[in-house]
Parts: C-alpha cells; sequence; structure tokens
C-alpha cells in the first residue's frame, strides 16, 4: 500500500499550493490513498465545509484535524464529512470521529454495513484487512491547546487491540517534539506510522522503527516557506516581542507542499517513508527531496 500525507495546510497559501502542485505528486508516487492535515486550513485555523469540499475535490481521502478542530463547525452539522478525523483523544461527548476505518483500494465487501461509530470493532468491518487503513488524530498534552486532551497512551492501546493486523495511521499533533517520540516508540511494532504534526516545521529523521512503524516528529506545512509557520514575519515578531496577539496573516512567500511518502508490505508494516518537498511555481512546478 502506497500513502502520500500532506503535511499541515496554511491559509490561502497552502490551499493554492494544494491546487497547483498536488496533481503533480499524485502522478510521480501514484498513491493508494492521500492524508492532509487541515488544521489550520480556513482562516488559518481549522478548516471549514467548503475547504474540506475543496481538498476532497482534488483527490484527499481523509483529512486530519488538531488542536484547531472545532473553530469551524460545520464541517459536523447537518449532513457531517466523515472523511474528517479529529483528536480521538477528547471528551467523548465531542463532536466528529477520532478514528476512522477507510477503504484504501477497491474490493469485494462484506454483507455489512461499516458503522460511523468510534466504537466500530474489527468484526463489523466490510474491508478486507490488506486493503483498509485505520486513521487515527491525536492531539499532545504539553503546552496549551484550544481544547483539553486526555492521555494519548490509553487511547492508542485500544485502538491497536481494536484493530490488530490493519494498517493503522496516526497523526499526532503536539507542540512538544519529545511527548511525539515517546508516542512513537509506544507504538512502534503495533501501527504502520506515526506522522507528528503541530509546530509546522518539518524534521530531518524520518525513520523505519523496530517493528515497521514510518516515524518523522514533524512533517512540516503546506504553504509559505519563507515565513514563521506560514505566517508574516513582522506580524509574529511583533506579537513574540509584545506579547500581543495579532491576526495570523498570511505570508504568500516560497510557497511550498511538505509532506511524507510511506509504502507498506503485505503484512502492513512500513518499509519505506520519504519526505516530500515540492515548490509552486504556477509555471512549471519542480519536485525534489528536501
Amino acid at each position: 500500500m502506497k500513502l502520500l500525507y500532506l503535511s499541515e495546510i496554511v491559509g490561502k497559501c497552502g490551499l493554492q499550493t494544494i491546487v497547483h502542485c498536488l496533481p503533480i505528486v499524485k502522478k510521480t508516487f501514484s498513491p493508494d490513498y492521500i492524508i492532509a492535515n487541515a488544521n489550520s486550513c480556513t482562516g488559518f485555523a481549522g478548516l471549514g465545509r467548503q475547504h474540506a469540499g475543496m481538498l476532497r475535490k482534488y483527490g484527499v481521502h481523509c483529512i486530519t484535524l488538531g488542536g484547531n478542530a472545532f473553530l469551524h463547525t460545520d464541517i459536523y452539522e447537518g449532513s457531517p464529512l466523515t472523511y474528517c478525523v479529529r483528536p480521538l483523544n477528547i471528551e467523548q461527548g465531542s463532536l466528529g470521529l477520532g478514528v476512522k476505518l477507510f477503504q484504501s483500494r477497491p474490493q469485494e465487501k462484506a454483507n455489512v454495513s461499516l458503522s460511523t461509530s468510534t466504537q466500530v470493532s474489527v468484526t463489523q468491518s466490510p474491508y478486507k484487512k490488506s486493503n483498509a487503513i485505520v486513521v487515527v488524530a491525536l492531539l499532545g498534552r504539553f503546552a496549551q491547546h484550544r481544547i483539553i486532551s486526555q492521555s494519548p497512551f490509553q487511547v492508542i492501546d485500544t485502538i491497536c487491540e481494536r484493530y490488530e493486523n490493519y494498517a493503522i495511521f496516526v497523526d499526532y499533533s503536539s507542540f512538544s517534539t519529545a511527548e511525539k517520540q515517546a508516542l512513537a516508540y509506544y507504538v512502534a511494532g503495533r501501527v504502520s506510522a506515526v506522522i507528528g504534526s503541530g509546530s509546522k516545521v518539518v524534521t530531518a529523521d524520518e525513520t523505519i522503527l523496530e517493528g515497521g512503524t514510518a516515524f518523522i516528529t514533524d512533517a512540516g506545512r503546506t504553504g509559505s516557506q519563507l515565513s514563521s509557520g506560514g505566517y508574516l514575519f513582522e506580524n509574529k515578531i511583533r506579537e513574540y516581542r509584545t506579547g500581543l496577539v495579532e491576526y495570523a496573516a498570511c505570508s504568500w512567500e516560497s510557497p511550498c507542499l511538505q509532506g511524507v511518502f510511506i509504502e507498506l508490505d503485505e503484512q502492513n508494516h512500513a518499509t519505506k517513508i520519504e519526505r516530500i518537498y515540492m515548490r509552486n511555481e504556477n509555471t512549471g512546478s519542480s519536485y525534489r527531496n528536501h
């Protein structure tokens, strides 16, 4: 199975970069499944229904969210967008899904419908284990997030037990590198991938952990590269110097798509993880490793 993860999409710059670059990246890697982090997509914080549909239109199968999951609630209202996954380790009464079993490639289904509940059991699944993927979003506890999270360790133990032998993809949003690394080593060999997000700054430590778990501490961001997390330098510098929170103005300098490409074997063990960096030139975008 081939997986493509698009790093946290920041504002309109990130969305436009997806529009221009994703078709080329899809052609280059031919992924079976595309997962995108859209925690900072709409207005630089959260995800609105219109932008979720836009990402879906361009081929994204699953959208993950972090601490900004509830800043725009229209994705949960009316007909909820079940391809959007918010953090699982929060209050059980929260809107939306924290884990979702997705079909990655067409295959014969059993005569059982898949529940949209986060409590769905493996025996209810109509998908073959070799052709399905479980996507989980988790939220760290270090520093201050907009929503309060519970321990991700107990939650991930339950997921690993319930979906044993499935491909499990974990998007772990945290401001702490150590927190993300600790969880990755805790679940090594029990999940297919742990991809860190939240800091919007890519790390150069992609690796395959013992037992076949792909890991990177943070996959970075999709949006302006010459910026402070996708935002204008001058605004963020002024905010840090004065302590006064400012409106997050989007930077458009050097837009790029960042992410990771992962390959899994028939046992859902990761055999490859590769960082992706692609500049959005609008005319003749070029792909290269970074």
